[in-house]
């Protein structure tokens, strides 16, 4: 049996989505120097939107209304992602551990910084789900959908 250990990230934008809240890693080591969104490891017994609220309130002192949107399966790691949209929680974001917050311009994010090659799709991604765009995943897909089916629905 496999045991993939559960984790949180979650990318807070200020109103109009130009701006996002990062954090500059200092650990784990692989990501050191790196910038990742705010987030860790899930707690013993803590459901994942706990574990995003008590991320944000530790890292960054902020408590957005964080909507999950995805949830990605690593090797030896489940990751739940989350995005919320708020500018007055986008202010209020300061350092509150060891580990740095920056608030970049999203069209100019160095993807040479991310923690991981995967945050250059996800941080677009949060941004479409707050705008309520349904992102469908395998089992939601049909291979036989056609135009007229997408129109009678």
């Amino acid at each position: 049996m496999s045991f993939y250990k559960p984790y949180v990230c979650g990318f807070l934008f200020n109103d109009s989505g130009s701006h996002v809240v990062m954090i500059r890693k200092n650990r784990p080591e692989w990501q050191a120097g790196k910038i990742n969104g705010i987030g860790g490891k899930v707690e013993g017994g803590e459901l994942l939107a706990e574990a995003m609220v008590r991320e944000g309130l530790e890292e960054a002192g902020v408590e957005p209304g964080w909507q999950p949107f995805v949830k990605l399966r690593y090797p030896n790691a489940d990751v739940a992602f989350f995005a919320a949209r708020d500018s007055e929680m986008f202010e209020r974001a300061s350092t509150k551990e060891s580990e740095e917050i920056i608030k970049p311009e999203v069209a100019y994010l160095d993807k040479k910084q991310f923690a991981s090659p995967n945050i250059a799709f996800l941080i677009p991604m949060a941004w479409h789900a707050l705008a309520h765009e349904r992102i469908l995943v395998p089992a939601e897909l049909s291979m036989r959908d056609t135009v007229e089916s997408r129109l009678a629905a």
